[in-house]
């Protein structure tokens, strides 16, 4: 597998080797669910925040010769398809925290695993826009 394509699949890979373990291990949500679905929803939120930002600074920098390089290389579709994959499943994810407040006890399993695929794969997207981001903005 060549870097791209590990930098493509890396925040779902990630996602589903956490899960796997999350569910191999007795692992479960703190007692107080109400508190910790607060607290991921702010962070969540803040996080949205954050990636709107970065895209923001992206059309700032737009005209930088970097910028430039980047859509001759190809890659701007790359990085705006991780843009969105950020800023949607950090969405996604800030969503799923307010659904957690009105399921049902039965439906715990269920809304365990997937708040945790979403959270590891909203964090690993975001990270790795983050340090593209970053590069550009050195090369600028």
């Amino acid at each position: 597998m060549n870097s791209l394509n590990w930098e493509r699949a890396k925040p779902i890979a990630l996602a589903i080797v956490v899960t796997i373990v999350w569910r191999a291990l007795p692992l479960s949500f703190p007692k107080d669910l109400g508190t910790f679905l607060s607290a991921s929803l702010s962070f969540a939120a803040i996080l949205v925040g954050f990636a709107v930002t970065i895209q923001t600074v992206l059309v700032t920098v737009s005209g930088a010769d970097v910028i430039g390089r980047i859509k001759k290389s190809g890659y701007m579709e790359d990085l705006d398809s991780y843009l969105k994959h950020a800023t949607y499943s950090l969405l996604l994810f800030s969503l799923m925290n307010l659904v957690g407040f009105l399921l049902p006890t039965a439906a715990a399993f269920w809304f365990e695993l997937i708040w945790v695929f979403l959270c590891v794969y909203a964090l690993a997207a975001f990270f790795r826009v983050s340090e593209i981001i970053s590069k550009i903005l050195k090369a600028a």
